[in-house]
């Protein structure tokens, strides 16, 4: 789809399936509404998440 469409997304649900989007929007919520997370945490995370496939 990003191909076809030249490397345009104008949402990160077209770039991920529905559950890994929701799970990237948790993981960022958790961070702007958690002082204690460090940057390294939602990094890791994040990177985890997308591993899921």
């Amino acid at each position: 789809m990003i191909k076809a469409k030249k490397g345009e997304v104008s949402a990160q649900s077209q770039a991920m399936p529905t559950q890994m989007s929701e799970g990237w929007i948790a993981v960022v919520g958790d961070f702007f509404n958690n002082r204690n997370m460090s940057a390294q945490e939602v990094q890791k995370r994040l990177h985890d998440l997308l591993m899921q496939r």
